[in-house]
């Protein structure tokens, strides 16, 4: 009976011990079939490189730095499309794709937003290119007062990744957005007397003539369009009649504001009750809260002349906008261009 039992279990031990090395000689064979395959990918042949990252968009604007260069930026809520652009190198008849993924990073680290795609299957020295939408919910920039250079900004950082690539050096690359907290073309569109004015919830400038004890606005003030020699867009603003000098004891402002659908103005705006009685509907005057910002930085280009005691300035003010409450820096101070069209910073 134990004889018996040996033979059999060898009998069927056989099987097993051939079907195990047959099954051992396939794996062997096929790694090293695979390891073979692999020591003859990378290199050039599967180099995939970020070669461009832009931006487009019609709310996109371009800043000219002191060096002439030119740098475009955005303001918060706008929506740019962001396109990337891969190229594979080498020169392979064989086709084959990569991951593309751009991520949207605040300049503390932390990423805003990630997306991701494949790209097409690319032969050798070909590029291929995808974009995504974007909108900007928040800012970050810097501009240099002293010299007026722009800096800072979100980073759009994008990276492409195929297994075979051994050649990582190229294979991110980052572009720095500039993003404004607001901004304005100054085109005069809240000037009531054209009788057009713009979409009541975009913020924009309207005038109005604030009393110098800080009481409400009594009027529109002297501030109106003018469209002889603008340097952005069709108009700009002029604080007199066309062919006249301009109001004496005159306290005319220009609101950032926007028209609201009733007396509730919400989160970053409230209500400026005199100026609501003026334009016959509610105004509501845009707030720049501080405490949400390390620094704020001011710019607007101008040109003209001031008599002794008379300035221009750009204003912040608290409360009422009695002179104790407010903040301001004259134009007059950075010697602005005193001829027909001489803008200035």
């Amino acid at each position: 009976m134990i004889v018996a039992w040996l033979l059999m279990n060898m009998r069927k031990s056989l099987p097993y011990l051939l079907v195990s090395l047959l099954l051992m000689h396939s794996v062997i064979y096929l790694a090293v079939e695979n390891v073979e395959a692999t020591s003859g990918r990378g290199g050039s042949t599967d180099d995939f490189s970020v070669t461009e990252i832009s931006v487009n968009s019609t709310d996109a604007n371009h800043w000219v730095q002191p060096d002439g260069t030119v740098v475009v930026y955005i303001a918060k809520g706008d929506i740019v499309d962001i396109s990337v652009e891969v190229k594979r190198g080498g020169a392979s008849l064989q086709g084959t794709n990569a991951t593309v993924t751009v991520e949207m990073v605040h300049p503390i680290g932390f990423v805003l937003n990630s997306t991701s795609w494949d790209t097409v299957p690319m032969l050798g020295s070909q590029s291929y290119t995808d974009s995504f939408t974007w909108e900007a919910f928040v800012a970050h920039s810097y501009l240099d007062v002293d010299n007026n250079e722009l800096s800072g900004g979100i980073i759009i950082r994008a990276s492409v990744f195929n297994p075979s690539d051994d050649r990582n050096e190229n294979d991110v690359l980052e572009h720095t957005l500039p993003v404004a907290i607001s901004q304005d073309d100054m085109d005069a569109e809240g000037d009531p007397r054209d009788q057009a004015l713009p979409t009541a919830s975009i913020p924009t400038f309207y005038g109005g003539e604030y009393p110098i004890d800080g009481s409400d606005a009594n009027g529109i003030g002297i501030w109106q369009e003018d469209s002889s020699s603008s340097i952005l867009g069709d108009s700009h603003w002029r604080h007199a009649n066309s062919g006249s000098d301009y109001p004496s004891a005159s306290r005319s402002r220009l609101v950032f504001a926007f028209r609201g659908a009733n007396n509730n103005c919400g989160y970053g705006a409230s209500l400026d009750g005199g100026l609501s009685q003026q334009y016959i509907q509610w105004m509501c005057k845009m707030q720049l809260n501080s405490a949400g910002l390390v620094s704020a930085q001011m710019h607007v280009q101008t040109w003209g002349q001031m008599g002794a005691g008379d300035f221009v300035a750009l204003e912040l003010w608290r409360g009422n906008g009695a002179p104790e409450s407010t903040i301001s820096h004259n134009f007059a101070n950075d010697m602005p261009g005193t001829t027909e069209g001489s803008w200035s910073n």
